[in-house]
């Protein structure tokens, strides 16, 4: 006798309908009647009177389901108990992260953790880097996320994401055609690049991957969303720099072109041996869907 198939009993004592009860369960009607159909034989009673017109607990099967609904009530409390043990029905977790962890790292592990971990009261906070490790020293957040450089010191780490740039640039653009480019064909470019207020390493690393390829970029317009970033260059305003996890909001008019031997790291940072048994499975989630390497 399986816990499927008490649920299966419960369900049509409440319904008194194959065919609804089999609705409710998502499964077929057949597979719902042979299942009863055993139960009763492992059982050795009748548990429903069946007619072509109505379906009926026998008082068998009544005294049964007050039975069944006690024990399914026992293994319920018991896996509320699991859950709380592991941390999953109560307590609380409070992540801050730049704007590109946010839209890369978290858009993706956040809708998992709240599906295994409703219960948790979890908060987010958009932080600058200078003010994440701050507050995860003093508590005031569990985890973060940020573009180096980030002072981590007595922080535990690690490198959770190298996130790919792409060139942004107009859909008629010459250089659109191309499977990828290196980043110095873009040094003659009027670029749009997010304003440093928002987004200060963003900033600073695309900056330096310019340099790095000979040229310091021309910047004609600055944005403070990515949506107006893309729009900008969808007009043919300038061409700009973003990671290939961003390229999801693009609009139509731009094309996204891998941009040669540029990616932008996202840290993962914690204090050591924090006892909070929500930040171990969120470190998990995290490592799981992003496998990059470590740091």
């Amino acid at each position: 006798m399986e816990l499927r198939h008490l649920r299966y009993f419960v369900t049509l004592a409440e319904e008194l309908n194959f065919t609804r009860a089999a609705k409710r369960l998502n499964i077929a009607q057949p597979p719902l009647s042979q299942q009863i159909q055993h139960l009763e034989k492992e059982l050795g009673v009748q548990l429903f009177k069946r007619t072509n017109r109505r379906v009926e607990l026998t008082y068998p099967g009544l005294v049964f389901l007050g039975e069944v609904r006690n024990a399914l009530d026992q293994v319920e409390t018991a896996v509320r108990a699991v859950k709380r043990a592991d941390g999953r029905d109560f307590g609380s977790l409070t992540v801050g992260a730049g704007i590109i962890p946010i839209h890369t790292v978290l858009s993706r592990v956040l809708p998992e953790f709240r599906r295994e971990f409703a219960g948790v009261d979890f908060r987010l906070h958009e932080l600058l880097p200078q003010q994440q490790s701050r507050m995860l020293r003093q508590g005031g957040v569990d985890i973060s996320f940020a573009i180096p450089p980030f002072d981590h010191n007595e922080l535990a780490t690690e490198v959770v994401l190298n996130d790919p740039i792409v060139a942004v640039l107009p859909a008629d653009h010459v250089l659109a055609r191309k499977k990828a480019i290196d980043l110095s064909e873009l040094a003659g470019e009027r670029f749009v690049m997010p304003n440093r207020s928002w987004a200060p390493t963003y900033y600073d690393y695309l900056i330096t991957v310019c340099r790095e390829a000979g040229f310091s970029p021309n910047i004609v317009h600055t944005f403070g969303e990515f949506q107006t970033m893309f729009t900008l260059v969808g007009a043919g305003l300038g061409i700009s720099l973003a990671t290939l996890s961003t390229r999801t909001t693009a609009v139509g008019g731009v094309a996204c072109i891998p941009a040669r031997g540029g990616a932008v790291p996202v840290w993962m940072a914690w204090r050591n041996n924090d006892p909070n048994p929500a930040v171990q499975r969120f470190l998990e989630l995290v490592r799981s869907t992003h496998n990059d390497g470590s740091k």
